[in-house]
């Protein structure tokens, strides 16, 4: 009975009048946003787990602009999780699901903001607020594609223990001014061998990011294709995206080694983009805007003069948090009259440098696609760019 309760009662206040919503920060373009999903298998790594042996599942999600108005009624967040598999791969979906409400439980409702003390909900369970906010009403309506499209494409990927959708505010919010946005997961269960993020031998394989990226620009007739990545995700990017090809511009959004100057503990910690950018000193032929809250107004030690010419060094001046990048990080925001939290100040203000900085991505992905100069003029207030 209380669980129902609780989800009546978060209905009533996400509908409420005067309860802000996420798309009051962050305003969207002028299309509608279709959503479909797919499954893809990697076959470079094999998988076999909870009855399925075969080619590593992934399990895709695609935002993607709607040139044709209509009244389509919009997903929930939790709709993103439901879909249509295989009998072969039900139970592998189904612990894959576990994961990810485990995962967002642990970064999204667990902890305040900037203590990092532990969030107390009063008589709510966690597994309550996550069923709450799974009630989000998004602006995403279910639509399949049925031809190619003829949009630029933004492939995006997670963080370690991350979720495919955790950034589905940005994938709205680019599907609404003209890209095709596709995520999947890059992590799959394991039956009580490895905590979840960290199974041997794929975490540092990039054939799954490579096996998205051809699947992402066969969407469209469009030429252009951009990869955002968030901590492992923009890690990942640093390791392959050397290559010529796979993408026209890189958005890495703070990798975590932009604060350390310890050769030794980078070489450590994080080997493979160690190996790729100081031992090989690979060359990046390609724009790239990189994100992390140093909030200092100089370039990144690690990553100072990589082979590139053309990458922007970039810190909010005030405090980010590093899941801050995530839109997952911020949506209990949204259910604050529900649930109490101490931290709905900073949250705010969060969620309104979260918006700012989809504003700069979007200005840096225009000026690739009208092969101009970034505008760093407009965003000086709020970011030190160098």
């Amino acid at each position: 009975m209380r669980y129902l309760f609780s989800i009546v009662l978060c209905l009533f206040y996400l509908h409420s009048p005067g309860q802000a919503s996420f798309y009051d920060y962050v305003p969207l373009g002028p299309y509608q946003v279709g959503y479909c999903d797919t499954i893809l298998f990697n076959e470079s790594i094999p998988y076999s787990q909870f009855g399925y042996t075969g080619a590593s599942p992934m399990f895709v999600q695609i935002w993607h602009p709607l040139e044709k108005q209509s009244n389509r009624s919009f997903l929930h967040y939790g709709d993103f999780r439901k879909r249509n598999v295989p009998e072969q791969l039900k139970f592998v979906y189904s612990e894959l699901s576990a994961h990810l409400d485990t995962s967002f439980i642990q970064y999204n409702l667990s902890e305040e903001l900037s203590t990092y003390e532990t969030l107390d909900f009063g008589p709510y369970a966690l597994a309550e607020v996550l069923n709450s906010v799974k009630s989000f009403e998004t602006r995403s309506s279910y639509s399949k594609i049925d031809k190619k499209l003829n949009f630029p494409v933004i492939l995006y990927h997670h963080g370690s223990q991350g979720l495919s959708d955790e950034n589905f505010i940005m994938a709205e919010y680019f599907a609404s001014r003209g890209y095709i946005f596709v995520s999947a997961n890059f992590h799959l269960p394991y039956d009580n061998k490895l905590p979840f993020g960290l199974e041997e031998g794929v975490k540092n394989d990039h054939s799954a990011v490579k096996v998205l990226t051809a699947f992402a620009k066969a969407l469209t007739n469009n030429d252009k294709a951009f990869y955002v990545g968030h901590s492992w995700g923009a890690q990942a990017g640093w390791c392959y995206l050397y290559e010529p090809g796979w993408a026209d511009a890189f958005v890495s959004m703070e990798t975590t080694i932009e604060f350390k100057k310890d050769s030794l503990e980078i070489k450590d910690k994080w080997p493979f983009v160690y190996d790729a950018v100081k031992i090989q000193k690979k060359t990046y032929a390609i724009p790239i805007l990189m994100f992390a809250n140093t909030q200092e107004d100089k370039p990144f030690p690690f990553f100072e003069n990589i082979g590139s010419n053309d990458i922007l060094y970039v810190s909010a001046k005030d405090s980010f948090e590093h899941d801050s990048y995530n839109c997952t990080y911020l949506m209990r925001y949204f259910f604050r009259a529900q649930f109490e939290q101490p931290d709905t100040e900073l949250l705010k203000k969060q969620i309104g440098l979260y918006a700012k900085h989809l504003k700069m991505i979007d200005a840096f992905f225009h000026s690739v696609l009208q092969k101009e100069p970034f505008d760093r003029e407009i965003f000086k207030g709020d970011f030190y760019i160098n």
